[in-house]
Parts: structure tokens; sequence; C-alpha cells
């Protein structure tokens, strides 16, 4: 008799121990939860189920995030935040996470959770695929914060408190931001002059750019073989594109007796000694070149002497032009609190 009765005892115990609805463990974390607090219901229990289908890669086979937009935490939502719910599975042992915030003190009853529906409603199909499996779970009692902090009434107003350093920081920062405001508003009165400077520069450095160009072509037409026609030539149109691109393209139509003229217009009649002494010298070249262009074989070519009257060029002569015309453009680029 002794035998049966331990027998039935041993298989009570076995029919408890694998049974498919075996809550064994359930776990909060707090243990005793406030209003605000982020808590974790975590509940173990074994079962032969298959709540997790099988995919064949262990990392989902072995974990599953439920959603929390089910139906069946909606009368939860004016008590709690349901933040997140994972199933894992170890063989034959299944744990339940819940992570909630509350809102009321108060018992929050998490019983008879179907957790199947809750699986198939997360799955991808959003098709029943499981019969109702129903876990048990124990309340859970929120309490409120008078309990924690022993305070019964509101504390009463409490101005900001300073942190070390703040003071020193807040001053720095204004004072950074009145000198950048003052720089900003000095700026912008004196914008255009700003302006204006930032042009005189870019017009010094072409003027500069140019000067050095047409130095380094005089200088090249004396290394040249050419005739004096050809010579002529060159070294005119060299100085009158000089004058095109220092000034302005009306210097190309003006002829020789103009040339003084057209300077002292773009000087606004405040040329300086130098200046005017490289502006005679433009007249003199150019003068000279005309009559070596157009003078050959006319009357005038036969006057004496020959050394004034001649329209052949000599080497001597040609390096005197070269100069005058590099000494021209040093002058005319003399200023004297005056001039161009």
């Amino acid at each position: 008799m002794k035998k049966k009765a331990l027998v039935i005892i041993i298989f009570c115990f076995a029919y408890f121990l694998f049974s498919e609805d075996n809550v064994s463990v359930q776990i909060l974390i707090p243990a005793k939860p406030y209003i605000g607090d982020i808590c974790q219901l975590k509940t173990v229990f074994s079962t032969d189920a298959g709540l997790i289908s099988n995919t064949g890669d262990d990392s989902f086979s072995n974990f599953m995030e439920l959603s929390v937009l089910w139906s069946g935490f909606k009368p939860f939502e004016e008590k709690c935040l349901i933040q997140e719910v994972i199933l894992e599975k170890n063989g034959r042992e299944y744990t339940l996470s819940i992570t909630f915030i509350p809102w009321q003190t108060g018992i929050l009853d998490f019983s008879s959770l179907n957790l199947s529906d809750l699986i198939d409603f997360s799955s991808e199909k959003k098709s029943r695929t499981h019969a109702p499996f129903i876990i048990k779970l124990k309340p859970v009692t929120v309490s409120s914060l008078v309990e924690k902090t022993g305070d019964i009434s509101s504390r009463p107003a409490q101005g900001p408190f300073v942190l070390p350093g703040t003071i020193f920081s807040v001053v720095l920062i204004s004072t950074v931001c009145l000198i950048l405001f003052i720089l900003l508003v000095v700026l912008l009165f004196h914008l255009s002059s700003v302006a204006e400077g930032v042009n005189s520069k870019k017009i010094e450095r072409r003027i500069r750019r140019l000067n050095k160009k047409t130095v380094s072509k005089l200088k090249k037409l004396l290394k040249i073989s050419v005739d004096s026609s050809d010579f002529c030539d060159r070294l005119f149109f060299t100085l009158r594109e000089y004058l095109c691109l220092r000034f302005d393209e009306s210097f190309a139509s003006r002829t020789s007796g103009e040339i003084f003229a057209g300077l002292e217009e773009a000087a606004c009649s405040s040329m300086s000694e130098s200046q005017a002494e490289g502006a005679e010298t433009f007249v003199k070249i150019f003068s000279r070149l005309d009559y070596l262009r157009f003078a050959s074989g006319s009357l005038d070519s036969q006057k004496k002497p020959e050394s004034l009257w001649q329209t052949e060029i000599t080497a001597e002569e040609k390096k005197s032009l070269v100069e005058e015309g590099i000494y021209a453009i040093i002058k005319l680029n003399e200023v004297n609190n005056a001039g161009i």
C-alpha cells in the first residue's frame, strides 16, 4: 500500500515538473516598483509546445521580439507603458520578458496572457499558427512615491542650481558674443571701404602682371632678327596693346598726338610730374614709329641730315626705342599722391 502511494506521489511530481504549462519562476525588477520606474517582469516556464518556429538559424529560432501593439496590451495603456516584450528559448525552457513603465499606483494584472496569440500577431504572416497557450502571471503592485520619500506635502519652489564655473562661462561667452557683434557692426559700416580696398589690390596685382609681361615682350624684340618695318610694327602694337589693357580700348584708335590727352583724361587731369614725363615719352616713341612705318620713299626721307630723316632703323635705335618704352611704362606707374 505504501509502495502504491509512493508511485502516485512520484507520478504527480513528474507530471507537474514536465507539464506543457508550468510557470517555474517569476522575477520582478525592481522588486518594489514605483511610478516612473523602468520595470522588467521575467517569467521562466517549460513546455514542448514549440512556440518559436525553427527557421534553421539559431539566432532567430531561440529569440523573438514580440509586438507591443497587440490588442491584449490595450487594457494597460492607462496604467503603464509597455516598451518591449522578448521571448527567448533554451531547450524546453522559455523566458518571457516584459519591460514597462507604470503610470498609476495599484495592481497591474498580467494574468491569463495568451502567449500564442501574441506570437501569431507579432509574426510576419499575422495568421494563427499556434493553439491557445495561456501564461498565468502574478499581479504586480505599483507603489506611490509618497511611500518612498515619506513626503505628504508639496515642497516650496527652489531656484535653479548653479554649477561651479557656470557664471564664468556665461560671462566669457557673453563677452565673446559682444566683441563679435561690435566687429560685425564696424565691418558693416566700413563695408564699402573694405570692398574698395580689396578691389584696389586686385587692380594693382593686374597692373603689375601687365607691366612685367609687356617689359618681357619689349626685351624679346631685341633678340629676334626682323627687318625695320616688322620691328616697328611689333613695337607699335605691343605699346598700343599695353595702353588698351592698362586703361581702355580707346587708345587703339587714338593718333600719336592724342596719346598725351588720353592719358591725362584717364588720370582725371591729375597726373604727377613723373607720369607726365612717361606720357610724353610714349608720344615721342609713337611719333617716331609713325615716321619709320609710313615715310619710306617720301620726300622727307630724302632730307638732310640722314640721321634725322632716314627710314631705315639701326640696331642702336632699336635698342633706344625699346629702352624708352620700358622707361615710359615705369614712369607712368609712379604714383606721388596723385595721378593714374
